[in-house]
């Protein structure tokens, strides 16, 4: 029998000693509503990434558009000599895909994709910085030591050195690897 106050279910046994009937039925209840907060907290996830998805669909179309563009100026300049101003043209049009770039967005997208992953390394390794966890984001993307120093600026013998000390964070041994570590993690 469940008595409700405003503020608290109190919960009280059948006079005929079924407990454990009771004790399931709590504990099924309780299940079934952090599953049904589980599935909210999925379903916002989801909403959150297929507009994630929109924009950069749309950044895409944006970078294609331009792409087309330097392509035509390209073809006028194997027609005509005035081949300076169209290179100006093309300039312009680069900076303009340099503006548009996912690549600009992309660590933003993945910082809000991977912020689950991040949540879960902070917790257990409590002594990476945030750059430590900037790179094994990179790493997790199955990106080469090379292509990460291209992504943060930084030079490759940085970016290994910053491989070694996230190594020596996580207590990994030299037989295992750390993209695969960060993978499946």
């Amino acid at each position: 029998m469940i008595i409700k106050d405003t503020a608290h279910m109190y919960y009280k046994s059948p006079p005929n000693g079924h407990e454990n009937v009771n004790s399931s039925m709590i504990l099924h209840t309780e299940n079934s509503v952090a599953s049904h907060w589980e599935l909210k907290q999925k379903n916002a996830e989801i909403a959150q990434l297929r507009q994630q998805l929109v924009e950069v669909a749309a950044q895409v179309w944006r970078s294609e558009q331009i792409l087309l563009k330097l392509t035509k100026c390209l073809d006028i300049m194997d027609r005509e000599a005035t081949v300076s101003s169209q290179i100006k043209g093309i300039r312009l049009l680069i900076k303009q895909l340099k503006n548009t770039s996912i690549d600009k967005n992309r660590e933003s997208n993945l910082a809000v994709i991977d912020q689950q992953f991040i949540r879960k390394l902070q917790l257990k390794f409590s002594a990476l910085s945030s750059n430590d966890l900037r790179i094994c984001s990179l790493l997790r993307l199955n990106l080469s030591t090379k292509e990460v120093a291209q992504k943060l600026g930084i030079c490759p013998e940085s970016a290994n050195k910053a491989r070694y000390r996230i190594r020596k964070k996580l207590a990994l041994s030299r037989q295992q690897n750390l993209v695969h570590f960060l993978i499946d993690f």
